[in-house]
């Protein structure tokens, strides 16, 4: 009957609609990193240029994570501050299992810019459960490594959540000239200033 087509449809429509909602953590096709680091104090100051992939479905709200003791200065969107959130959550995929969480009201004919991410803090040595987890920044050095260890620049992830590739282009770290850098990727040029 007519009635019972009606309910189905309506029904058919109803369960479609989450799947058309834009997820809060869209998918990043590129970062440009320039970062500070302070081994003797053990903090960083940084900026992440964040690109979003042109398939995402974005909102007026995006959310990432960052070290749990790092803080935001500011974001700016197409040259523009954007407004954003802070709290601290648990999050597993850090040594520390605190995160910043931070979400990020974005206006809303500008969704597809990227944003740039201005933060900084310390980084507290973690407790040594193997060599290959001891992430630092201390006057021995700096040992972070990306998403599941240390949260050094923004991950638009939740904690467990699955990775995926994305390209780091350029990324510039600034260390002390006493210092070497090892870093995943194509080296480009050495400059001491």
């Amino acid at each position: 009957s007519e009635a019972i087509v009606t309910k189905r449809i309506l029904f058919a429509l109803i369960l479609l609609c989450p799947a058309i909602s834009a997820s809060p953590y869209p998918k990043v096709s590129r970062y440009a990193l320039d970062i500070s680091f302070v081994p003797t104090s053990g903090t960083l100051k940084g900026m992440a240029g964040v690109y979003f992939d042109k398939k995402e479905t974005i909102d007026n709200k995006v959310t990432f994570f960052l070290h749990g003791e790092l803080r935001i200065d500011s974001i700016l969107q197409a040259g523009r501050t954007a407004s954003f959130e802070e709290s601290q959550v648990l999050y597993p995929y850090d040594y520390s299992l605190i995160a910043d969480k931070v979400d990020v009201k974005l206006d809303s004919t500008l969704s597809r810019d990227p944003l740039r991410i201005y933060y900084g803090g310390y980084f507290s040595p973690s407790k040594v459960r193997s060599p290959s987890d001891y992430m630092r920044i201390d006057s021995s050095g700096v040992l972070l490594r990306a998403y599941g260890y240390s949260l050094w620049f923004p991950v638009f992830l939740e904690s467990g959540a699955p990775s995926y590739l994305t390209t780091f282009k350029p990324v510039i770290l600034r260390i002390p000239s006493q210092y070497q850098i090892v870093f995943c990727g194509k080296y480009l040029v050495d400059t001491v200033e």
